[in-house]
C-alpha cells in the first residue's frame, strides 16, 4: 500500500495526522508464492494500520491510483526486452502489478503491509496470465540484499513520496536496478490545482484546530516534483526528468460516499477521527463529518443531491541508473 506506502492518504489528500495508533500486525495466510521479508524499521511497522483496510483500499482508493498506471508504464513498454523485470515498489493491492504482467512484464510486487501483499497474491491466483508476478513483504528503505542489479525497471505509484525516509528508498531502488535501468515515481500534484485535495485537512482545521496548533497534523514529506527530483539525484540517478499536470477525475455519487471512500479508507484519517472522538467528544466528531461532506459538495460540483467530481492532479519523475 502502497504505505510508507503507501501512507497514501485516501488518494485525495496528502496530509499525515500524527495520532498514536495501537494497531498491530494481523497474521495472514498467503499462498506458497507469497514470501515474507520482515524488517524492524519504523516504515515497515507503520504498515500495520493498512492490514485492516486492504479490501477497502482496493475498492475505494485503488481506482484513483490505477488510473495513472498505463501512462507510468508506457515509456517502459516500447523496448525489445522479452519479459523485462520490473519492481513495483509500494504495490498496494496490486493494480499496477497486474497491469504490468498483462502487457508482458515480469513483476516483483513489494509492499510493507502483509495484508496488501497477500491480496495481490490472491488476485494473481484468480487472474489469467499472472504467473509472472511474485509478491513480497519488504521495507522499501531496506530491500533484500540479493536484489542488487536485479531489475530493468521500477515503478512507485504514490508510494515513495510518503515513506519516512524517501532518500533511503530511492537509494534502494538505485541499488536494485541494473545499470541503465529506469524508474518512474508518481506523486500527487499541487493541491492548488485541485481544492478537492484540501477537503480533509480543511475540515480538520475547522473542527479541531488544536490538532494543527500542537503539531499533530503535518504535510507529507514530498509534495512537489522538484522535491522528488532532488531525492532521485541525491540517490545517484541521472537524466532525471519531471512531468507535471497529469490529471484524472473520479466521480462519487454522494457526499456520504466520499466520506466513506476517502476518510474511512485512510488509516491516518481514521486514527485522527478516533482521537477527536476520544479527546473532544462524539459531537465534535459528527461535526467533522458534516463539515467534510459539505466541503466535498462545495468543491466537487456544488450539487447537494448530485455527483461529486474529484480531480486528481499528479506528477511523474523519471530517472536512470548510470
Amino acid at each position: 500500500m502502497t504505505i510508507g506506502l503507501e501512507l497514501l492518504l485516501a488518494a485525495a489528500t496528502t496530509v499525515l495526522f500524527e495520532v498514536p495508533s495501537v494497531a498491530a500486525f494481523t497474521p495472514i495466510i498467503a499462498p506458497a508464492s507469497f514470501v515474507s521479508y520482515r524488517s524492524e524499521s519504523p516504515q515497515c511497522l507503520s504498515s500495520a494500520s493498512f492490514n485492516d483496510i486492504a479490501l477497502d483500499y482496493e475498492t475505494r482508493v485503488e481506482p484513483v491510483t490505477a488510473a495513472f498506471i498505463d501512462e507510468m508504464l508506457e515509456p517502459f513498454s516500447s523496448g525489445d526486452l522479452l519479459s523485462p523485470s520490473i519492481l513495483d515498489l509500494g504495490c498496494g493491492t496490486g493494480a499496477g502489478a497486474l497491469r504490468a504482467a498483462s502487457i508482458g512484464f515480469s513483476v516483483t510486487a513489494v509492499d510493507s503491509s502483509p495484508a496488501m501483499v497477500g491480496r495481490v497474491s490472491e488476485r494473481c491466483e484468480l487472474s489469467d496470465g499472472c504467473d509472472q508476478v511474485s509478491c513480497r513483504v519488504a521495507d522499501a528503505q531496506s530491500l533484500p540484499a540479493e536484489w542488487t542489479n536485479r531489475f530493468e525497471f521500477c515503478v512507485s505509484a504514490f508510494a515513495l513520496i510518503f515513506f519516512l525516509d524517501p532518500l533511503a528508498a530511492a537509494r534502494e531502488i538505485h541499488r536494485s536496478l541494473k545499470p541503465g535501468g529506469s524508474v518512474v515515481v508518481a506523486g500527487w500534484g499541487d493541491r492548488g490545482d485541485s481544492p478537492a485535495f484540501r477537503i480533509i485537512p480543511d475540515a480538520v482545521r475547522s473542527v479541531a484546530p488544536d490538532l494543527v496548533s500542537v503539531g499533530r497534523m503535518k504535510k507529507a514529506f514530498l509534495s512537489s516534483s522538484d522535491q522528488v527530483a532532488k531525492v532521485m539525484r541525491d540517490a545517484g540517478f541521472i537524466d532525471v526528468e519531471t512531468r507535471e499536470g497529469i490529471k484524472r477525475s473520479l466521480v462519487v455519487q454522494t457526499a456520504e460516499e466520499y466520506f466513506e471512500r476517502f476518510a474511512l479508507a485512510s488509516p491516518p484519517t481514521r486514527n485522527m477521527m478516533a482521537w477527536i472522538g476520544e479527546n473532544m467528544g462524539e459531537e465534535r466528531l459528527d461535526e467533522f463529518k458534516e463539515v467534510l461532506m459539505n466541503l466535498a459538495i462545495e468543491r466537487g460540483g456544488g450539487k447537494p443531491e448530485g455527483p461529486i467530481e474529484i480531480v486528481s492532479p499528479a506528477f511523474f519523475v523519471y530517472g536512470v541508473k548510470p
